[in-house]
C-alpha cells in the first residue's frame, strides 16, 4: 500500500477500562488513503475474465466515512489519483458500482450486518457518497468535506 497522507494519531480505544495501566494511542493509516483504496477497489477487475469487484463492504465503509469524517479536497484528490495510478486504473469522472444486479443484494446484505443507520440500500448509499466523491472525481471539490451539511466547503 502507498500512503499519500501522514499516519494519523488515534487515541486509545479502551481508555479507562483497565485502571492503573498507562494506555497509549496508536498511528493509523491516513483516512484519505483508506477512501482512495475503497474507491479504487470498486473499479478493479480480477483474473483473466476481468471479474468485477464484490467488495460491498467498501461502500458501507464509504457511507460511514462520508457521514462521520472530514477530509481536505486536495489531499483526498491526491490520494485518489495515486491509488488509481498504482493499480493501473483510469480515474472515473463520477462514482458508481459495477453490475448493479450483483451489487444491490450484496451491498444490502453487508449494510444489514453493519451499524449503519443510513444508506441501507445501494441507491441510498450512492446518494450519500456521491456528493462527496463526484466533485473529487470531476475535479470541482475545494476546501474540506463538511459531514454535517454533506458538502465541500471552501
Amino acid at each position: 500500500m502507498r500512503m499519500t497522507g501522514h499516519p494519523e494519531d488515534v487515541p486509545p480505544v479502551a481508555r479507562g477500562i483497565i485502571p492503573h495501566v498507562d494506555q497509549r494511542g496508536y498511528r493509523a493509516y491516513p483516512l484519505v488513503d483508506h477512501v482512495a483504496d475503497k474507491v479504487a477497489a470498486t473499479y478493479e477487475r480480477h483474473g483473466a475474465e476481468q471479474v468485477p469487484s464484490t467488495r460491498y463492504r467498501d461502500v458501507v465503509d464509504l457511507v460511514s466515512i462520508v457521514t462521520g469524517a472530514s477530509v481536505s479536497a486536495g489531499e483526498q484528490r491526491l490520494a485518489l489519483e495515486s491509488e488509481f495510478r498504482r493499480r493501473g486504473l483510469t480515474l472515473p469522472s463520477s462514482f458508481d458500482v459495477p453490475y448493479r444486479s450483483l451489487w444491490e443484494p450484496g451491498y444490502a446484505a453487508q449494510a444489514r450486518r453493519s451499524l449503519l443507520t443510513v444508506g441501507r440500500t445501494l441507491d441510498e448509499a450512492l446518494a450519500i457518497v456521491r456528493p462527496s466523491l463526484d466533485p473529487l472525481l470531476d475535479r470541482t471539490a475545494v476546501g474540506s468535506w463538511n459531514r454535517g451539511v454533506r458538502a465541500w466547503i471552501a
